[in-house]
């Protein structure tokens, strides 16, 4: 226990030694930190603009339309392909038997 009271009277010590900044000095330091991030966002921002359009020009956007009974595809000829989804509705039977 004498160790832990040591130690805290000892910190309190030190962080009366510690040079704090000024109220003015913070809201500048904060400032700058705001203004950097806010430049940086946009900086990420413009590229990420700039290689996204940029992939949309190598790899061109195809429409798959969806289809009442079926998912309509296109097969690498660029036909479209009907895709009927089926779903096995007889859980726990066997054999088609009830």
């Amino acid at each position: 226990m004498a160790k832990l009271t040591s130690f805290l009277r000892e910190s309190k010590q030190e962080f009366k030694r510690v040079n704090w900044p000024s109220r003015r000095e913070t809201f500048k330091l904060v400032f700058i930190v705001i203004v950097i991030s806010v430049v940086m966002a946009v900086f990420l921002g413009f590229w990420d603009y700039l290689f996204l359009e940029g992939l949309k020009v190598i790899v061109p956007e195809q429409e798959l339309p969806i289809e009442a009974g079926g998912v309509e595809a296109i097969d690498s000829e660029g036909n479209p392909v009907e895709v009927q989804i089926e779903t096995n509705n007889n859980e726990g039977s066997q054999n088609g038997q009830n």
